[in-house]
C-alpha cells in the first residue's frame, strides 16, 4: 500500500510525501520483496524534486536491489533511466530570478529555501542568478517548473551548469 500511496503522491506533484512514504515503507518492512521498486519510486521521486544526484544514487539501489533478487523488469526500467545519470552530461535547472546585485539573488534563494526548495545562486556575466534543481532533461523539470509557478514565482527552464 506505501508504495501505491507514493506513486500516487509522484503523480498528484508531492515528492515529499512520496519520498516519506517510500522511506516509511523500507523502515516497517525491511528486506521487503518490493524494495527495488521502493528505490525505483525513490528515484523519480527525487527527479520531481529536482534532485539528480540523489535520483541517480536510487536508480543504482534498484538495480542492485533488482538484480539481488532476480525482478528483471525494475532492473531494466532503473537501468534505462540512469543511462542519464552518466558524468559530464548536460544538466538542466530552472531559473526563477537574475539579479545585478549578489544580496537580492540571496534574498530570493532563501525565501525559496524557507518555501522548501533548495535553491542557489549563481554568477553568470555580471548577474546573480538563482536557480532551482538538477535535472537530466527538459521534461523531468516541469513538475517543479509547475509547482513554483503556483506559488507565484516566473521560472525558465535552462542549460545548468555541470
Amino acid at each position: 500500500a506505501w508504495l501505491r500511496l507514493a506513486q500516487m503522491d509522484i503523480a498528484l506533484d508531492e515528492p515529499e510525501r512520496a519520498l516519506a512514504g517510500l522511506q516509511r515503507l523500507r523502515a516497517d518492512y525491511p528486506g521487503s520483496p518490493v524494495d527495488a521498486e521502493s528505490w525505483f519510486w525513490t528515484a523519480r521521486a527525487q527527479e520531481q524534486r529536482g534532485d539528480l544526484d540523489a535520483a541517480c544514487d536510487a536508480f543504482t539501489r534498484a538495480v542492485v536491489d533488482g538484480r539481488a533478487r532476480g525482478e528483471s523488469q525494475v532492473v531494466e526500467r532503473a537501468a534505462v533511466a540512469s543511462m542519464e545519470c552518466a558524468p559530464g552530461g548536460l544538466r538542466f535547472s530552472l531559473q526563477v530570478g537574475a539579479f545585478s546585485g549578489r544580496a537580492a539573488a540571496r534574498d530570493l534563494a532563501a525565501t525559496l529555501g524557507e518555501a522548501g526548495f533548495e535553491a542557489r545562486v549563481v554568477p553568470d556575466g555580471g548577474l546573480h542568478k538563482v536557480r532551482v534543481g538538477w535535472f537530466s532533461t527538459p521534461d523531468t523539470a516541469r513538475s517543479l517548473e509547475r509547482r513554483l509557478r503556483g506559488r507565484g514565482y516566473t521560472v525558465a527552464v535552462v542549460a545548468g551548469e555541470s
